[in-house]
Order: structure tokens, then sequence, then C-alpha cells
């Protein structure tokens, strides 16, 4: 994922990179130093990786992870809570850990639109993350009708097939090109 984001950095492309990583790697003894290595050999600022790691994964071994979670933190690396509202302990994880962002699940934002229980833990959830300075992405949106609510809601990002389907590196690549022929006033397809 980083030798990608290298590539796509000295094409012009700026993005941030967001890795789904295990209790396992979070705990092992090397990570971190194994994060910050592959960063400076690939001469990327830390803010451009965001590791993603479920609430689940942080019961395994809470301390161990806590602990390596922080160091990368000191380093400039975001951290995300994917899956949010599934795992036991989420609010536990808000406080003692330094995150960047939630990511809510897809089980509360696809019922968005028509159930009033998932509206309010939406909300609820945005509410609480943006009082402790996080960012909210919404996972799993489809239409334009859940979208519509997540911005009323004042959730940051969305993400979902309502956007496209998971593209490759080469189709993201190109897509990203005809994005700014378009928005640049210079398309021609």
């Amino acid at each position: 994922a980083l030798a990608q984001c290298a590539l796509w950095r000295t094409a012009g492309i700026e993005v941030q990179v967001a890795v789904n990583v295990s209790a396992r790697d979070v705990t092992s003894s090397d990570f971190t130093t194994f994060v910050v290595e592959r960063l400076r050999h690939h001469g990327l600022p830390a803010d451009q990786l965001t590791i993603e790691i479920t609430e689940t994964a942080m019961v395994q071994e809470p301390h161990a992870a806590r602990q390596c979670l922080q160091i990368l933190d000191r380093f400039g690396v975001k951290l995300s809570i994917d899956d949010f509202g599934t795992g036991f302990s989420s609010l536990t994880y808000l406080r003692e850990l330094p995150v960047d962002a939630v990511k809510i699940d897809r089980s509360f934002v696809a019922p968005l639109v028509h159930d009033s229980s998932a509206q309010v833990i939406v909300k609820s959830t945005i509410d609480l993350a943006h009082s402790l300075s996080m960012r909210v992405i919404a996972e799993g949106v489809e239409d334009a009708e859940t979208l519509q609510m997540l911005r009323a809601l004042s959730c940051d990002y969305a993400q979902g097939y309502y956007f496209g389907k998971p593209l490759s590196a080469h189709e993201f690549t190109q897509w990203v090109e005809h994005q700014s022929r378009r928005f640049l006033g210079n398309a021609t397809d």
C-alpha cells in the first residue's frame, strides 16, 4: 500500500491510504518499526497512512495494541476504528486511544433511511465522535438517499458502492486522471 501511495505521489496524486491491520499485527513487537521504516523507505509523510483496526481485534491484547498505536500516533500515523459499533468496548477505545476517525459499520448505515433506531445510533455516533474531535466515515453507502441523510447528520466522509466499485491501483489512477481533466475544464471525453 505504501509503495503504491509513493507511486501516486510521484505522479502528482496526493492521497491518504488506509490499511486494515489485524490484532496480531498491532501486538507484534516489531510492527511499529516496520511501519516507520516502510514510510521512510518510500519517502512518505506519516500522515498519509491511516491504520484501521476493528474493535474486536483490540479485545485480544488491549495493552500491547494500545502501546503500539500510541507509538505510531507519535510518529504521525493516523488511526481509525473500523466497523465501529459492532465491538465490545467502543467508548473505552475512544477514550484511551489516539483515534482520528471512526468508521460506522454498514449494518447501521444500510437501513438508515427507513429505520429510526439506525438514525439515532448513527446521529449519536457522529455527535460523539465530533465532540471528541474525530472524523466520521460511513461505510456501505449504496444510494443517494442515504448519502443525503448522512450529510444532514454532518457525517464527514462516506464510502460504498454508490460512489463506485472497488478499483485496482491502475483503475484508480485512470479515474483520478479522468476526474482531473473533467474538473479542470480540459475534458475531451
